[in-house]
């Protein structure tokens, strides 16, 4: 049986009577294993067990401050799910079958639903439910000031990058140099709050303001490979590698110094959590029923978290590290809590 104990805020797990002189010297030598799990390691339980969609759950993305969850589903109706005590927070007051990607403002005042089929996405308030605008594209985010909306679209072939106004759902329009757009203004056409300013080379642009000419934000490449290029940390010390061209080869932790960990095979969705102790990865591009946790300190697997309803689709760490919502192809939503 395991007994479990506090030391200085971290948890210590022991065996009963063989650990006891273990135990002892834990406390006095802050050794760092006591027969058990500390801090990343610690036991995780299945808090609660939601259906919360019919068929399947594309994604699932924390709010902010990790207490809320929004998904996106091919259900009609998009929703946001309180991580603590899993009650419905808000629906959307519209229908869009077939929604596949979601994301919070900074504020979690918006919530963006992207609609894969028809690519557009709709952003909704999050204390009405109501549709506030809809827009071209289906995979974006907010800048971090929350002021602006980048979404990707597919036309004809390559992905375009649109820029919008997060408050209005205008889009800024792009002109290939500032003379091009001083032209059009002088000429008595509206050119909107913002202007996109391609620089030489197409490699980067500048966003002004329309009317002082003053630049807003430097853009590089816009480049929406969020989760497919691997999850990559706060700090910049460690990355995933997802080796998608050459699927032969297992996904791998990377840190600093250049050090390479293998993951499981078919891994091809990676997030680390928010303090950074812990990766969280899965396979969705093949039916898998858990998600493995792997302790960034010591760079091995130590838990597997498992649905025994439907295929793992998506998850999300919520809670400043202390949970992960996991979802599934069959509108499960799964809240696992660290103990």
């Amino acid at each position: 049986m395991l007994r479990c104990s506090h030391y200085q805020g971290r948890r210590i797990v022991y065996r009963n009577k063989g650990c006891v002189m273990t135990y002892f010297f834990c406390v006095v030598f802050g050794c760092i294993s006591c027969a058990g799990r500390i801090q990343g390691e610690s036991n995780w339980i299945l808090s609660k067990s939601l259906s919360v969609a019919e068929g399947r759950i594309f994604q699932v993305t924390s709010s902010p401050d990790g207490q809320w969850v929004a998904i996106s589903s091919k259900t009609d109706i998009p929703s946001i799910w309180d991580v603590r005590s899993g009650k419905l927070v808000v629906e959307a007051k519209f229908k869009v079958r077939n929604l596949q990607t979601c994301f919070f403002s900074p504020n979690a005042k918006q919530v963006a639903s992207g609609c894969g089929t028809d690519s557009k996405t709709f952003v909704w308030n999050t204390d009405t439910g109501e549709l506030m605008y809809s827009m071209r594209g289906s995979a974006g985010r907010f800048s971090d000031d929350g002021r602006l909306l980048f979404l990707e679209h597919v036309q004809n072939g390559p992905s375009i990058c649109s820029i919008y106004d997060a408050s209005s759902g205008e889009e800024f329009k792009v002109y290939g140099d500032l003379a091009a757009f001083r032209k059009e203004k002088a000429s008595g056409k509206r050119v909107g709050q913002y202007a996109r300013i391609l620089c030489e080379g197409y490699a980067d642009e500048t966003l002004i303001d329309a009317k002082t000419e003053q630049t807003v934000k430097v853009f590089g490449p816009l480049t929406f490979d969020f989760e497919k290029a691997g999850a990559r940390s706060f700090d910049q010390r460690y990355s995933v590698k997802l080796h998608l061209i050459d699927d032969s080869r297992n996904p791998e932790i990377v840190d600093a110094s250049g050090k390479v960990v293998e993951l499981g095979p078919m891994i091809n969705v990676t997030k680390f959590s928010p303090a950074e102790l812990t990766l969280a990865a899965t396979a969705t591009n093949m039916p898998s029923k858990c998600v493995e946790l792997w302790s960034i300190k010591t760079q091995k697997k130590f838990k597997e978290l498992c649905t025994k309803v439907g295929s793992i689709s998506d998850f999300a760490w919520v809670m400043n590290g202390e949970g992960l919502v996991v979802v599934t192809d069959q509108g499960q939503l799964m809240i696992w809590t660290k103990q």
